[in-house]
């Protein structure tokens, strides 16, 4: 089953590699009817550039399922009259290029709420429109870095640590630019008007980093990377290895998981130990260090699998894969060209369905392969469709496979 709480909803999307495809998987996993857009020589090169023995890259595969792509020169003046007429139809607009090209190519808000005034148009850039540091690239690193998350990730004393998880392009592109579009399309249901949304990702994530922000106004200091009460300054809340090197999370920050954590190693003698700070911290960390090494991660996970007190393993990819699959929220796709596909559907799952029913997966599109179709779906005359082929304005049909 998928989520039928988006349907009607008609999403154009101009979108490449992550942030926008993970914004606009959101409402085509919920049911709304979401184009890819994209340009006659490449469109997302996502689609290629991590594809390896393949047709199209399990990352795009995973963050375009249930979309259609329409390839389109939007640089010949026939293309734009044919994107002008799908605006004509759409509620929402998303796009994530470098602020300005939209506008250059007379596709801008200004150009398209003109044909749709109802439109919600949503821009996804590092650092915003109107930020003096609009016209600059960056990748995930350089807006954690300015947004100040970079300087509070890694250990005390060392270089500020890379993640694997890329928290502006996901949390700031992607789920800020959702949030953004919902709440614009609730008020237009409300006053009728479309709406300007100027996401920066580096702005969204610096919304968010609050805990930095909080203990430095509580404390009047910001804390060393490492050294505030979540990323270190506290033992009873951090990582540990295990003798077969694995890892242990260890989050007992309330009193009632640290007194259950230090009965269920038999260390009672620890509970009093519990908030140490300074050089007591980094005695009471070194303790646990031992203990945790004397057993394999196996032998922990049944301790603390039956004791509540906020200990886990440090799961794998694979090994976390697993546990969705089981809660219903990682599927595996069969693609006819390119094998497995692991599909995340986590938010989708929790918007609610029968317990244990089977997300139905609508598989990524090839580079222009709904062309044809989508044009005349959205009610341009067959006869126009071969107009703007013969006129190199779109893809040709034969090639759209």
């Amino acid at each position: 089953m998928m989520s039928s709480a988006l349907e009607g909803l008609t999403v154009l999307d101009f979108t490449r590699l992550l942030p926008g495809p993970l914004a606009t998987l959101h409402f085509a996993d919920h049911g709304a009817r979401v184009v890819k857009v994209e340009d006659l020589a490449r469109g997302d090169y996502a689609r290629q550039d991590m594809a390896f023995g393949v047709s199209m890259s399990h990352l795009f595969h995973m963050v375009n399922r249930g979309k259609r792509s329409i390839a389109i020169d939007a640089r010949n003046e026939a293309g734009r009259d044919a994107i002008r007429h799908l605006v004509a139809q759409a509620d929402v607009v998303v796009e994530n290029f470098r602020p300005g090209t939209m506008d250059r190519l007379g596709l801008g808000y200004a150009d398209l709420s003109a044909v749709k005034p109802d439109l919600v148009y949503c821009s996804i850039s590092a650092y915003g429109a109107r930020s003096p540091r609009a016209h600059m690239a960056a990748h995930d690193i350089n807006m954690c870095a300015i947004a100040g998350v970079s300087d509070q990730l890694g250990a005390a004393g060392g270089a500020p640590s890379l993640s694997n998880f890329q928290i502006a392009d996901i949390a700031g592109g992607g789920l800020g630019a959702v949030n953004a579009i919902l709440t614009a399309l609730f008020q237009r249901e409300r006053t009728g008007r479309g709406a300007y949304l100027d996401v920066s990702m580096t702005d969204v994530i610096l919304g968010h980093n609050v805990m930095p922000t909080a203990t430095g106004k509580t404390f009047h200091r910001e804390a060393p990377r490492g050294g505030d009460m979540l990323t270190g300054a506290l033992a009873c809340y951090g990582y540990y290895q295990t003798q077969d090197d694995r890892w242990l999370a260890v989050g007992a920050l309330e009193p009632q998981f640290w007194r259950r954590l230090c009965e269920a190693l038999d260390r009672p003698d620890l509970i009093p130990r519990h908030l140490s700070a300074g050089d007591a911290a980094d005695d009471l960390r070194a303790t646990l260090a031992d203990i945790f090494r004397t057993k394999p991660l196996a032998d922990w996970t049944a301790v603390f699998d039956e004791t509540d007190c906020c200990v886990t393993a440090v799961l794998t990819p694979n090994e976390a894969a697993a546990e969705g699959r089981a809660n219903g929220t990682v599927v595996d796709f069969e693609d006819p060209e390119d094998g497995s596909i692991r599909h995340h559907v986590g938010s989708t799952a929790a918007h609610g369905g029968p317990q244990g029913s089977q997300f139905v997966v609508r598989p990524a599109p090839r580079h222009g392969a709904d062309t044809h179709d989508v044009l005349e779906e959205f009610g341009v005359d067959p006869d126009e469709v071969q107009a703007l082929e013969a006129a190199g304005a779109i893809k040709p049909e034969r090639a759209s496979a």
